[in-house]
C-alpha cells in the first residue's frame, strides 16, 4: 500500500479508519464495528477516532474534537 510508505504509523491507521467508516452502512457506523473490522481493541479504536477528530479540527474548525460521539459526524469522504 502506498500510503505506508509516505505515511507514519497512526496516520495509516487514521486513513484505515476512514476507510471503513466509508464502507460502512450509516447506521453501523459506530466504534465497536469500526473496531472489529479493523481488528483492534475498542480503546485503540477509541484512542485512533480522537486523533482523527483532533486532525479533522485541524482543517474544518467547527469541528469540536472534544465531543466523543460518532453519530455527531457526517462522514462524506471521497475516497476518488
Amino acid at each position: 500500500m502506498l500510503e505506508q510508505i509516505f505515511l507514519v504509523k497512526q496516520d495509516v491507521e487514521k486513513y484505515r479508519m476512514l476507510t471503513v467508516i466509508k464502507s460502512l452502512p450509516p447506521r453501523e457506523v459506530n466504534l465497536s464495528n469500526i473496531s472489529n473490522r479493523l481488528q483492534f481493541t475498542y480503546q485503540k479504536t477509541y484512542n485512533i477516532f480522537q486523533a482523527l477528530l483532533e486532525d479533522l479540527a485541524d482543517v474544518a474548525p467547527d469541528i469540536d474534537p472534544s465531543d466523543t460521539k460518532i453519530d455527531m459526524y457526517q462522514f462524506q469522504i471521497n475516497f476518488n
